[in-house]
């Protein structure tokens, strides 16, 4: 058997926008700023509370500024991305040839279901695995979140009557070092996807890269 994860921000959608105009908007509610030397596009891929901590912010301002963010991005953040060129056909693809579709980000359960719900790209995925919900089932790193895919991977390989000592077949896809490293964890190969956030010194960490989606699927193709 063979699955595939999916990072989501910056490697199927390209939540920016949204994204970074929330973040700006609760830096602001604790009198903070971002660091000069950071590109903002940057701040997609870790836990927000990393990119609070980045930018100065301690203590108690670190809870403050996550509502501030969670409410800016619940008023209209989310809806404010859009799917990157070619992620359905992707997607299609990887399931005719009977992959199993997980994604693997550290967005909240909500959002993630919400934002790709809103895509169309919600159905494609046999796992959802994220950052988890609040005070109820939390995976702070993304090591965490590659960890809960890989274990939802196997238990739907096992529904499909694969015994427990057949081996899955697993890549990761992602744009961020968070990405590369999480996967690397639990020993998976990452397809860097060089149109999200990252750059050249992140992306040359993983496996391979792939362009575009039309390229990753023949990327994937040569790790299998």
């Amino acid at each position: 058997m063979r699955a595939v994860l999916m990072d989501v921000d910056g490697t199927m959608i390209d939540s920016y926008p949204g994204v970074v105009a929330s973040y700006l908007a609760a830096l602001e509610q604790v009198g903070a700023s971002h660091p000069e030397a950071k590109p903002l596009r940057q701040v997609l891929g870790p836990p927000m509370v990393e990119s609070f901590a980045e930018a100065g912010v301690v203590g108690a301002d670190i809870e403050k500024a996550r509502q501030a963010y969670m409410d800016a991005y619940r008023a209209d953040g989310w809806t404010n991305a859009s799917a990157y060129e070619g992620v359905g056909d992707f997607l299609q693809a990887m399931k005719d040839q009977q992959v199993v579709l997980a994604t693997a980000t550290s967005k909240g359960d909500f959002f993630t279901r919400k934002v790709l719900e809103r895509a169309g790209l919600l159905d494609f995925f046999d796992v959802v695995a994220t950052a988890g919900i609040p005070g109820v089932r939390e995976f702070p790193t993304k090591a965490d979140v590659v960890g809960d895919a890989v274990a939802q991977v196997r238990a739907v390989a096992a529904a499909r009557g694969l015994d427990a000592d057949e081996p899955i077949d697993f890549v990761m896809v992602g744009d961020r070092h968070h990405d590369i490293s999480g996967a690397k964890t639990h020993g998976i190969d990452t397809v860097a996807a060089t149109w999200g956030y990252g750059d050249e010194a992140e992306w040359a960490m993983a496996r391979a890269r792939a362009k575009d989606f039309s390229e990753l699927g023949r990327v994937i193709d040569g790790l299998w």
